[in-house]
């Protein structure tokens, strides 16, 4: 999968399992502490999504999706990736064992009790804020190396300007001579 690819699937598992968490009954602050981190996840996600998917508009999407890869966002995008699918199917087993059905579950799930537990939580929890902090630094890697590029592009745009300027001057120093 390409980057925006695995961007909009790990968004769409966090949405999922945001639901699955808040249906379950029992381990309230476990379920709200990860309800919390899978929403701040989803965010800084849309973000990156929003930026790949405007980018690739005016065919200069290449370049951030380039610096998100050299600024090593597959593994970290592939692990968060990986997480989130093991959790949404531990919970989708359980909820299956007990109603019988594949998903989707509808109002059944409320009736089951929340799987994991204190120790699986903080796990995750964990795994989650060390995956959203490299997603943050490889995003701010490649808004750097972004803006970097402008400011380049922005210098040699002031030097094409003083070069007109000069050009203007002379051609107006050429007509006051002649005129």
């Amino acid at each position: 999968m390409d980057v925006f690819g695995t961007v909009v699937g790990t968004i769409d598992l966090a949405s999922k399992l945001i639901n699955y968490v808040k249906t379950f009954k029992g381990g309230k602050q476990n379920r709200l502490e990860l309800i919390s981190e899978l929403s701040a996840l989803k965010t800084l996600l849309e973000i990156m999504s929003g930026r790949l998917s405007n980018t690739n508009v005016d065919g200069s999407g290449d370049d951030i999706s380039n610096n998100l890869v050299k600024a090593g966002i597959k593994g970290p995008l592939n692990a968060c990736y990986g997480a989130l699918k093991f959790t949404v199917d531990s919970l989708e087993r359980t909820a299956q064992k007990y109603t019988g059905k594949p998903p989707p579950f509808g109002r059944i799930i409320r009736d089951l009790k929340w799987p994991f537990r204190q120790e699986d939580i903080k796990a995750m929890l964990g795994k989650i804020e060390r995956l959203k902090s490299l997603i943050m630094l490889a995003l701010q890697t490649s808004l750097t190396e972004f803006i970097e590029k402008a400011h380049n592009e922005l210098v040699i745009v002031g030097a094409n300007v003083e070069d007109i300027k000069s050009i203007i001057s002379s051609l107006r120093l050429i007509r006051e001579v002649r005129g």
